[in-house]
């Protein structure tokens, strides 16, 4: 019949406790409770960091709810797009860099073994998990989700905190 064991089961433990069977009368989340829908997807939508525990906060709702309600708007979650943070005139460099690296500290003659390992935190929270995610429609083609959503840009060297250990 398609109903799940837990209800039948609820409903047997109810009727033997002596609990009417009847819905009682206001029961569940009440109306007013409820954001506007609006309202809450404007919240959502391109927004670099809005989570659904943030947005059930920030509403006073559940963050399943707050999950339902966008899902029925079309609004998808996606992760960002690292893209390279390039100063003027870095974009033209690497391809001449790394040719003069490959020939002259690459060579077979010049061959050495080095362990090493190293462990990079970052000091900005520029790159932090929570931020790399933002929603948008899902019918709605990417190019019509703003750049600076969309992209996360990432500088080659961001200011971090470096731990390193090597063995020669």
């Amino acid at each position: 019949m398609g109903i799940p064991k837990s209800t039948i089961f609820d409903s047997i433990a109810r009727w033997e406790q002596g609990v009417p069977m009847e819905r009682k009368h206001e029961s569940g989340d009440k109306p007013s409770k409820l954001p506007p829908k609006k309202a809450l997807v404007k919240a959502a939508k391109h927004k670099i960091g809005a989570t659904p525990r943030k947005l059930g906060k920030g509403f006073g709702i559940l963050h399943v709810r707050v999950h339902q309600v966008l899902k029925k708007a079309g609004i998808s979650h996606r992760k960002r797009e690292t893209a390279p943070k390039y100063s003027p005139g870095q974009e033209e460099r690497p391809h001449c860099a790394c040719s003069k690296l490959c020939h002259k500290f690459f060579s077979p003659s010049k061959m050495m073994v080095i362990i090493d390992d190293e462990s990079y935190f970052f000091l900005k929270n520029d790159q932090t998990p929570g931020n790399c995610s933002y929603y948008c429609s899902g019918d709605a083609p990417l190019s019509a989700v703003p750049e600076n959503v969309r992209f996360m840009t990432k500088s080659k060297y961001p200011e971090t905190l470096m731990v390193w250990i090597c063995i020669s």
